[in-house]
C-alpha cells in the first residue's frame, strides 16, 4: 500500500477519538463482568434490516495498487473477527469503501471466497486487500451534503 501520509492527520485522529474511548471502556467493563464475550471495532454498525441483522464496515481509504492487483482491505485481524460472527452465528458482513469520488461494496464473505492478499504490515498492522473488480461500484450512493 502506498499512502500519501505515514500516520493518519490529527485531525482525523481527534475526530470521534473521545467517543470511541469511552465505548472501549464500556466494552472491556461488560467483558470483565461476563456479560460480553467478544466485541469489534467501535465503528462497526449493526443494522437491522427486513428482520436481517449484518454489519457494515466503512472505509474511507487510498485504493492499494499492483501488485499483485489493484483493491481495497481492512486489517487482517478485522477480517477474522467478522468471518468468526458469520460462521459461528451467520451474521454478514457488508464491506464499503469510499475512495476519491467512488463507493464500492461487496459482502466480506464473498470477498473471502475469492483472492486476496495479506501485506506484510503497513502503517500499524498487515492488512488484507482484495482485487477491486471483485467489489460493486455503487454509483447510485451520493453523499447527502455533495452539490
Amino acid at each position: 500500500m502506498k499512502p500519501r501520509e505515514p500516520h493518519p492527520r490529527p485531525e482525523a485522529h481527534r475526530r470521534g477519538r473521545h467517543i470511541e474511548d469511552r465505548l472501549l471502556n464500556r466494552l472491556r467493563t461488560a467483558k470483565q463482568t461476563g456479560s460480553v464475550h467478544q466485541y469489534l471495532q467501535p465503528d462497526a454498525i449493526v443494522v437491522n434490516r427486513d428482520g436481517q441483522l449484518f454489519f457494515v464496515e466503512a472505509k474511507g481509504q487510498e485504493a492499494f495498487t499492483a501488485p499483485p492487483f489493484d483493491g481495497h482491505g481492512l486489517p487482517v485481524a478485522q477480517s477474522l473477527r467478522y468471518m468468526f460472527i458469520h460462521k459461528a452465528y451467520g451474521i454478514r458482513t457488508q464491506f464499503i469503501v469510499w475512495d476519491d469520488a467512488t463507493c464500492w461494496w461487496q459482502w466480506l464473505d464473498v470477498l473471502e471466497e475469492g483472492e486476496h492478499y495479506d501485506t506484510p504490515g503497513t502503517i500499524k498492522t498487515p492488512r488484507r486487500i482484495y482485487p477491486l473488480t471483485s467489489f460493486i461500484r455503487a454509483d447510485a450512493w451520493h453523499d447527502e451534503g455533495a452539490a
